[in-house]
């Protein structure tokens, strides 16, 4: 009895020193404190923070963000950083608002928005290994011809989205929770599952970390680089179809705003800008950080272009970080 109880208090201290070593010595721990951090900081100086409302509002914010940020990641792990999703979000919606406003049918129409995510996602994954290219200036290419035709055909009217299907979606709760705040769940468990137990998902990181070793090995590099940008291109419909019910109407520029949170999510979770890292858990926590600090300083009535500099900021520290941490290992 005795050795028993003396062997307790040993295994109290392994087991909370064992929590420390995990906070630091691993990016989900060091993403969770960070979070930690920044909570217990709001929670002092900005009034409500820690209500339960304003947590479900925050998941109500994060939403599209979040399963844009999804598509993102599985493309970057792959070597492919895909600036073209903002249009993407953009033209979904416009699609969307305009052929239900018109009289078509909902589902048909949500999977024609993301129909055309993928066809959007598959130009650009056939440009980048027919032409090879770099992934990023491809999709800035294709993202500026199609923002701009977006615009030329759209004019920049706003659109109204009709339909109880999209006001429950956007609008409706269960149990109190946000619909979009569900989807997002959805959407990284979908995310999670195809990176961790498929095989596309599985080779995509050595596609990403060495494209001559894993066409060595026998992985299609072409199909698979393909693939995540399709599979990027559909997240970012999908977040199409979430934003415009949420806000109820359509304009040919409303994926524009989510170039910066995304990017800021992926990177606050540490994806390799050089393909061949990432999580989407880790880009799940990046997102709460990022939606932390933004809902922490809207409670304390900060204006919008002091919140962007202070993203800007938390983004170039999250680059120079994980610049020397894999420059250390």
């Amino acid at each position: 009895m005795q050795g028993s109880a003396a062997s307790t208090p040993g295994r109290v201290r392994l087991s909370v020193g064992s929590l420390a070593d995990a906070l630091v010595t691993n990016d989900i721990g060091r993403l969770v404190a960070v979070w930690l951090v920044i909570s217990a900081i709001f929670a002092v100086v900005a009034p409500h923070f820690l209500s339960v409302s304003n947590f479900l509002n925050l998941g109500l914010a994060m939403s599209v963000q979040g399963i844009a940020a999804m598509g993102v990641t599985l493309a970057l792990i792959s070597g492919s950083l895909d600036l073209s999703f903002p249009v993407v979000i953009s033209a979904s919606v416009v699609v969307l608002a305009r052929s239900v406003s018109g009289g078509a049918p909902e589902v048909p129409t949500i999977l024609l928005v993301l129909a055309l995510g993928a066809a959007i996602g598959f130009l650009n994954g056939v440009l980048c290994v027919r032409l090879r290219i770099d992934a990023l200036l491809i999709t800035l290419a294709t993202g500026t011809a199609l923002a701009n035709a977006l615009v030329l055909i759209a004019e920049m009217r706003q659109t109204a989205l009709p339909g109880e299907l999209f006001a429950e979606m956007g609008r409706g709760r269960l149990a109190g929770i946000p619909y979009p705040a569900l989807l997002l769940l959805a959407s990284f468990a979908v995310a999670f599952v195809f990176l961790r137990w498929s095989v596309p998902g599985q080779a995509s990181f050595a596609v990403g970390n060495n494209q001559t070793a894993a066409r060595n090995a026998g992985l299609p590099v072409d199909g698979i680089r393909i693939l995540m940008l399709v599979i990027c291109g559909v997240f970012a419909a999908f977040a199409g179809v979430v934003m415009v019910s949420v806000t109820g109407y359509a304009t040919a520029a409303d994926g524009d705003v989510l170039l910066l949170p995304v990017l800021a999510a992926v990177i606050l979770g540490g994806a390799s800008l050089r393909g061949g890292k990432g999580s989407v858990v880790a880009t799940l926590l990046g997102l709460l950080i990022f939606g932390t600090v933004e809902n922490g300083l809207n409670i304390l009535n900060v204006g919008p272009f002091v919140k962007m500099v202070v993203v800007a900021v938390i983004v170039l520290l999250a680059l120079v970080y994980y610049s020397r941490f894999d420059a250390r290992r």
